[in-house]
């Protein structure tokens, strides 16, 4: 329980391995004023991985609880909510729960650059990334750029960004996105999903996207310069402005097999 704007900058090794049941819970004594974007008041710093050895062992969060973290106030600290890892790829988190977290800018429970983490079997809940100033948060559950992370089974819900994928935005990337279960996100492009200038060479695949929403384009998914494929999506119950499910923007060419887009709402109704 942290007792005002702290942070762990990690140069190391971490082990938070709790039980079904017996949760490791990561939170902060106070909440008032949590939802000032320009101040730590009310929020905990996160968890901070950068440049980490390469020789040192992995870092391993199992059934832990990370809510009312805060990246702001500063640059370098204004993205990943709960957990940034940057040029870091021993990073494994596991059946655990992120809850109302904030970023400034992105990822909003998490976020990886250059970093290759296993995120699965978890629940991000109501976190968000972004603020009211010029410019927008991309991934208000997970953002990733310029990462190949392998994200499975995990459930996305009422997560929110001001930018690109409510739930998950993926910038230069190239994940295993298997599995995964988003519903009642919302952002500006993408409510569920954002895919920005990449080319995955996995197919992302399984994956169930209903009632999300967007404010301008994709209630469901937007591709904006990107090539990737999908395969057994369901792409159900999405509203936004245009493209109720599925928004492609600027030479984007994605493809998408065994999937089903219906009941969408939005001009151009499921896809535009």
């Amino acid at each position: 329980q942290y007792q005002s704007y702290y942070r762990i900058d990690d140069q190391g090794s971490v082990k938070a391995l709790g039980l079904p049941g017996d949760t490791i819970l990561f939170t902060i004594r106070d909440t008032s004023n949590f939802m000032a974007q320009t101040q730590g008041r009310g929020g905990w710093s996160g968890i901070r991985f950068r440049q980490v050895a390469g020789t040192e062992d992995s870092s391993v969060f199992s059934y832990c609880r990370f809510e009312f973290s805060k990246a702001t106030e500063d640059s370098a600290n204004c993205y990943g909510g709960a957990i940034l890892a940057h040029n870091f790829d021993k990073l494994r988190i596991s059946n655990s729960l992120f809850f109302n977290n904030y970023s400034y800018y992105s990822g909003g429970a998490v976020y990886l650059r250059s970093s290759d983490a296993r995120i699965e079997n978890c629940i991000f809940k109501k976190n968000y990334s972004g603020n009211t100033g010029t410019i927008y948060g991309y991934g208000g559950g997970i953002c990733s750029m310029l990462s190949a992370p392998f994200i499975s089974d995990n459930e996305f819900y009422s997560n929110i960004s001001t930018g690109v994928g409510g739930a998950v935005s993926f910038d230069n990337s190239d994940p295993v996105f298997n599995d995964n279960s988003m519903q009642y996100n919302f952002s500006g492009l993408g409510g569920a999903l954002g895919v920005l200038r990449s080319s995955p060479s996995r197919t992302m695949s399984n994956n169930l996207v209903i009632n999300n929403g967007a404010l301008f384009f994709g209630g469901g998914i937007c591709c904006i310069r990107s090539f990737p494929v999908f395969s057994n999506f369901t792409v159900s119950a999405n509203e936004a402005a245009y493209a109720g499910g599925f928004y492609c923007n600027d030479s984007a060419a994605p493809s998408m097999y065994n999937s089903i887009i219906w009941g969408n709402a939005g001009l151009g109704v499921s896809v535009y």
